[in-house]
């Protein structure tokens, strides 16, 4: 629904890193019924984060979605984290 996909987005920018890393992991768990633009977007962002362990979950996250993560740079961002 729009109203957890909000949250999880609130989540993803939360100063906790653990916060961050517990918003991917809910993300995993529910699945591709949340993998609007949005979110991949902003796991995307994740993929950035100043915290190793938010990346990686980023990371394990953004696999399963595939297709849907067609952007250029959310694909150059995933390659330059797994270097």
């Amino acid at each position: 629904s729009d109203a957890v996909i909000d949250r999880l987005l609130l989540a993803m920018v939360d100063e906790n890193a653990s916060v961050r890393a517990g918003a991917c992991t809910a993300v995993s768990r529910i699945g591709a019924k949340l993998a609007t633009d949005a979110i991949i977007d902003k796991l995307g962002t994740l993929l950035e984060d100043t915290n190793d362990y938010v990346r990686r979950k980023a990371c394990e996250v953004l696999g399963p979605f595939g297709q849907q993560t067609k952007s250029h740079d959310l694909i150059h961002n995933l390659v330059k984290v797994l270097d």
